[in-house]
This record gives structure tokens, C-alpha cells and sequence, in this order.
């Protein structure tokens, strides 16, 4: 006979199986057969969107500091805020909030007219392949050179 229900510690380890499981711990922590949530009133009010670590079973997920800080995902939306973004893939990519750099040296050293891709929010930008090679603007001015 199958049980469904146990508690079982042997050489091979500790299980824990239910049909209907439920774990919470003092108001912060609240787990159950279909959701696993994190934060401060876990166990009442804590929901999709809401301070705290929200996951469930449906694929809807929240990390939530505050309203100007979270990822949220969830009803065929994906949602990401910061108020200090910074975005780096290896050494070719970096984002954050003042500029986008694409290029060999991204995330260290690329600027305004170096060789890769540069944009920034004062409206500079270049894309420049090499020194004979570019399209660069900066204050009313146009640069544009071609092999």
C-alpha cells in the first residue's frame, strides 16, 4: 500500500509528503501545496504584487522591496523597476540609468566615440566600427565617416 502522508527519516534521508501541506512560521513565512510566500504578513495578507516573495503554482512570482523597486511576472506580464538599474552581460553589454554601452570593453571603458555602441541621456550617442567608420552626435553636432 502507497501512503501519501508521512514523515520518514532513514539512510536515505528525511521526507515529508502530503496532499494538503501547510508550513508557516510566526507571520513571515507561509508555504502550501500551492504557494510560497515571504514577508511581512505572510500568513494573512501577503499577495501577488505585495511587499514580500510571492510564488505560486500558477507561474505568477513577485520580489517586492517597494513600489519604485520589484520584479513581477504573472498574467502575461513581466515587469522590472529600479531606481538605480544596472544591467551587465560579461564585458559587451552594460545598461544602467544614464547610458548603453555595446561592445567589446562595455562595461569598463567604452565612452562616447569609442569603437562598439554608446547612448546616452544627454542625446550623445556613436556607433562606430573603427576610426573610419562611424556615425557620432553630441551637442548640435554630427559626425559621420565611411570607407
Amino acid at each position: 500500500m502507497h501512503h501519501l502522508n508521512y514523515i520518514k527519516h532513514d539512510s536515505d534521508g528525511f521526507k515529508l509528503a502530503s496532499q494538503d501541506f501547510q508550513l508557516s512560521g510566526s507571520t513571515t513565512l507561509a508555504i502550501d501545496t500551492d504557494t510560497i510566500k515571504l514577508g511581512t504578513n505572510a500568513t494573512s495578507t501577503l499577495a501577488h504584487g505585495s511587499t514580500g516573495t510571492f510564488l505560486n503554482s500558477s507561474g505568477h512570482f513577485s520580489f517586492v522591496e517597494d513600489s519604485l523597486n520589484y520584479i513581477k511576472g504573472g498574467n502575461s506580464d513581466f515587469e522590472i523597476r529600479s531606481q538605480n538599474f544596472r544591467l551587465s552581460g560579461s564585458t559587451t553589454l552594460a545598461i544602467d540609468t544614464s547610458k548603453i554601452r555595446l561592445g567589446t570593453a562595455a562595461t569598463s571603458t567604452l565612452t562616447h566615440g569609442s569603437e562598439g555602441i554608446f547612448l546616452n541621456s544627454s542625446g550623445h550617442f556613436s556607433f562606430k566600427e573603427d576610426a573610419n567608420n562611424y556615425i557620432i552626435g553630441w551637442n548640435n553636432n554630427f559626425d559621420i565617416a565611411a570607407d
